[in-house]
C-alpha cells in the first residue's frame, strides 16, 4: 500500500487559490519575487519565457486591467504586489498601482523575450535598480523558484534533493488503482480544504452569469436552455456553471478560484460537476471530500504524461478524465469502472489542442465538464472504448502512456506552429 501522506502533500501544493490566468501571475510573481531582493526601485526589467507559457499568457486580460498580455504582467510585478501570496498576488495590486504599472510598460524599460527551446513552464527574470540586480528563475511550477542571483551572483537554488515541492512528477509511477487506494485511507480531516473550491468555484460560475461576463458562453448557454433548444438538465447546469466560471476568470474577474495542478480552468472542471452531482445525489461528506481528491489528484497524474503545459488541452483531458474518474468513484465504481473513464474521455477528447489561455476557454470547460460526466456514467454501465481504438491502450496506464507519446512525439513542434498562427493573424 502506498503512502497517502504524499498525497495529501501533493494536494496542499497543487490545489491552491488562484486569481486571474496562471501563467501571466507566474510573470508577475517572479518579477516580484526578483523586486523583494532590491532596496531600490526598479528602473528596468528583462523576462525571458517558455514557448508554452508565452502562448497560454497572450489572450487574457489581467484582473483590475482590463488589459492583455505577459509584459502588463510584469510591469504590475515590478510595482506591487505581495509574493508571500503566490498565485493571489493580483489580490493585492491597487488602482493606482495598476496606472503606474502602465506608465513602466509605456517606459520602454520592460523587455520580453521567447526561448523556443524551452518548454513547459519556464521565466528567467532579471530586475534592475540604479545599482542593484536581481534575478529570478522559474521552473516547473508556477511559483516554483528554482535559482535566485544578486548582484549576477547566485545566492540560491534548489537542491534535487531537499525538493520540498510535490507535483505531477511524484504520480507518474502511480497506478490509478494506487490512486484510489490511497485517497479511501487519507483521514477527511486532511481534506476538508478542498471543500473551499466548491464554494470559490461555484460562485465565480454565478459572476460570470450574472454578469454577463467575458465570451458570455454560459449566460448563452443558460439562454439556449430558457428557449427550449437546449435541455434543461443536470448535464447543461454543469456546463452551464463551469462555463460562466471560465468566462469569468478568462475577461479578468478579480475574484479567486481554486485550481488544480496550477490552473484555474483545470481546478474548475474538477470541482463544479463533482460538487453538482454530489448535492444532486445527497453524497456523504466523506465521499464528496474523496471524490474531488481523487478528481485533482488524477488531473495532476495525468499530466505527469502530457507535461503541465502541453499542446492539449489540460482543462479538457487532465480535468476532464479527473472529474470523470471523481464522479465515478463517488457513484461506487469500482476499477475497472475508473480505468474505462480514462479510456472514454481520452478516446473522445485527445485532438482538443491548447490554443493558448483566452476566452474561448470557456466552450472547451463546457465541453470537458459534460463528456465527464457521461463518460462515467457510460463506464459505470458498462461502456469501455476498447484498446482496438486508436490511442487507447488495454489499461488505464497503457492509455496514459500513448496519449503521452503523442503529446511528448507527434506533437512536437504543435505549440510553435500555433503560435506563429497566432502572431500572424
Amino acid at each position: 500500500m502506498r503512502d497517502f501522506k504524499i498525497l495529501v502533500e501533493i494536494l496542499k501544493d497543487q490545489v491552491k487559490p488562484a486569481m486571474g490566468c496562471t501563467e501571466p501571475v507566474a510573470v508577475a510573481w517572479a518579477v516580484a519575487r526578483a523586486r523583494h531582493e532590491l532596496s531600490e526601485k526598479i528602473r528596468k526589467v528583462t523576462i525571458t519565457v517558455s514557448l508554452n507559457l508565452f502562448k497560454n499568457g497572450m489572450g487574457v486580460v489581467i484582473p483590475g486591467t482590463n488589459e492583455m498580455g505577459l509584459e502588463m504582467a510584469a510591469a504590475i510585478g515590478a510595482i506591487g504586489g505581495d509574493p508571500n501570496l503566490e498565485l493571489g498576488i493580483l489580490e493585492s495590486i491597487q488602482p493606482d498601482e495598476v496606472e503606474e504599472a502602465r506608465h513602466f510598460l509605456r517606459s520602454g524599460n520592460l523587455n520580453l523575450r521567447v526561448d523556443k527551446k524551452r518548454q513547459g513552464i519556464y521565466i528567467d527574470c532579471l530586475v534592475e535598480s540604479m545599482s542593484q540586480t536581481a534575478e529570478v528563475v522559474v521552473e516547473g511550477g508556477h511559483t516554483r523558484m528554482i535559482q535566485l542571483y544578486r548582484q549576477g551572483e547566485l545566492v540560491w537554488q534548489e537542491s534535487p534533493q531537499i525538493d520540498s515541492l510535490r507535483d505531477e512528477s511524484d504520480l507518474i509511477d502511480w497506478t490509478l488503482q494506487e490512486l484510489r487506494q490511497s485517497v479511501e485511507k487519507i483521514p477527511i480531516s486532511l481534506l476538508r480544504f478542498l471543500a473551499d473550491g466548491i464554494e470559490m468555484n461555484i460562485q465565480m460560475g454565478k459572476n460570470g452569469l450574472e454578469g454577463n461576463l467575458g465570451l458570455k458562453v454560459g449566460a448563452t448557454l443558460q439562454q439556449l436552455v430558457d428557449d427550449g433548444i437546449l435541455a434543461k438538465d443536470v448535464v447543461n447546469e454543469v456546463k452551464i456553471l463551469a462555463a460562466a466560471a471560465a468566462d469569468a476568470r478568462m475577461s479578468g474577474s478579480k475574484a479567486m478560484v481554486m485550481s488544480s495542478g496550477g490552473s484555474g480552468n483545470q481546478g474548475i472542471v474538477v470541482t463544479i460537476p463533482i460538487a453538482v452531482m454530489a448535492r444532486r445525489e445527497n453524497w456523504s461528506e466523506d465521499i464528496l471530500l474523496r471524490a474531488l481528491a481523487l478528481g485533482h489528484l488524477v488531473n495532476i497524474w495525468v499530466k505527469g504524461y502530457t507535461g503541465k503545459l502541453a499542446a492539449v488541452c489540460g482543462s479538457g483531458i487532465a480535468a476532464g478524465v479527473g472529474a470523470g474518474v471523481g464522479l465515478a468513484w463517488g457513484y461506487g465504481g469500482n476499477d475497472d469502472v475508473l480505468a474505462s473513464v480514462v479510456k472514454n474521455i481520452v478516446g473522445n477528447l485527445a485532438g482538443m489542442v491548447c490554443d493558448g489561455a483566452k476566452g474561448g476557454c470557456a466552450l472547451k470547460v463546457a465541453t470537458s465538464c459534460g463528456e465527464a460526466i457521461i463518460s462515467a456514467q457510460l463506464a459505470l454501465r458498462g461502456v469501455s472504448i476498447s484498446s482496438n481504438d486508436g490511442i487507447v491502450g488495454r489499461t488505464a496506464e497503457d492509455t496514459m502512456n500513448n496519449l503521452g507519446i503523442l503529446v511528448r512525439e507527434g506533437m512536437e513542434n504543435t505549440d510553435k506552429v500555433i503560435l506563429d498562427i497566432m502572431l500572424n493573424k
